[in-house]
């Protein structure tokens, strides 16, 4: 399954009644196929199972439900107005599943159990990315986010640069623990430069406008966070990370700048069109391009298995792309132009 215009968005919804949303699931035995589920927008799902707690798929996962499949994506959706009476108002993700969840708007779902926006249960290590999640409602814990783990299974999810607003659960506004943002139980999570609000009208973090999560100046989230705690060394603008000595709160950080181009003897010379740096690499790489080029990006390790794949990217100039949450070895990089397919080798460290 292949869904991915940017120019011409493909509509998931009905208008004689609710339907059942989307469904990737490897459970039943069928092998899963690759998919990508790219420029969708899907609403007014309605699942009104009564097997709440369990990973039912009549009642969880009111847009999208992801059981045993891995090999799929999920980006630049918008995914709203959906209802599950059990988990995952929106998107549900049960069972080893490790989706790309990435820059998708998750907002105005509503989940009778958990996780109004997100449910992830025993599912691994999916990576839930530079999403908007606004507006969501759960009745049991986690208006935006669940996370949470049965029989003794590990679920650890990579939460990273998100910004989550305005959720709730019985009517608490983005609090921690069984509240209105991020439910985590009995499972290890990586959260990393995400923005929280806490519904305030004049919020506290000080951002722009009540859409613009961006810190304004006199935000007092600037330069009080806390360098020692993992994050990238860019933020969700792609921007460099720890300004004036300390790292600001939240996916963006303020005053920053793309990252200066390196004079790096290692710069990968792909032609004389493309150059790719830094190699060693910790949590960017940077594509630089002479001329304005629409590429494939894609990387994969020495043993053949893709950990990155980023489509159709209009590059001129430069092009960050974090690898921050891929592991420390040695990978190709294959850039595919509509002329010519580059291949090169790069170390992770």
């Amino acid at each position: 399954m292949q869904l991915e215009l940017p120019d011409d968005r493909i509509i998931f919804t009905s208008i004689d009644g609710p339907w059942n949303g989307i469904r990737f699931d490897f459970s039943d035995g069928v092998p899963p196929t690759p998919s990508n589920l790219h420029y969708c927008d899907i609403s007014n799902s309605k699942k009104y199972g009564t097997n709440c707690g369990s990973p039912d798929p009549e009642s969880s996962g009111g847009a999208i439900y992801i059981r045993s499949f891995s090999d799929l994506e999920i980006r630049e959706c918008d995914i709203f107005e959906n209802v599950a009476m059990g988990h995952g108002g929106a998107i549900a993700v049960f069972d080893n599943s490790n989706p790309l969840i990435e820059k998708n708007a998750i907002h105005i779902n509503y989940a009778g159990h958990k996780g109004g926006g997100l449910s992830i249960i025993n599912a691994s290590s999916p990576s839930i990315k530079g999403n908007r999640l606004y507006e969501n409602e759960s009745d049991k814990g986690g208006g935006a986010i669940f996370v949470g783990t049965v029989g003794g299974s590990s679920c650890s999810p990579n939460i990273i640069g998100n910004v989550i607003s305005k959720n709730s659960t019985n009517g608490v506004n983005n609090t921690h623990g069984e509240g209105g943002a991020i439910f985590i139980c009995n499972s290890k999570s990586k959260l990393i430069d995400n923005t929280i609000d806490n519904n305030n009208p004049n919020p506290i973090p000080g951002f722009i406008s009540s859409t613009d999560y961006h810190l304004s100046s006199a935000s007092p989230c600037i330069n009080v966070g806390f360098n020692s705690v993992p994050m990238t060394t860019i933020d969700l603008d792609g921007f460099q990370r720890i300004m004036n000595g300390t790292t600001d709160y939240g996916c963006y950080e303020f005053g920053s700048t793309p990252p200066a181009r390196r004079s790096d003897p290692n710069s990968l010379v792909a032609n004389d069109d493309i150059t790719i740096y830094p190699n060693p690499a910790t949590d960017f790489l940077i594509i630089n391009t002479a001329s304005e080029q629409n590429v494939d990006i894609s990387i994969y390790s020495m043993s053949g298995q893709r950990v990155y794949l980023s489509e159709s990217c209009l590059i001129s100039g430069e092009k960050i792309i974090s690898i921050s949450d891929i592991k420390q070895g040695v990978y190709i990089i294959k850039l595919q132009t509509q002329n010519t397919s580059i291949n090169k080798r790069i170390i992770i460290q």
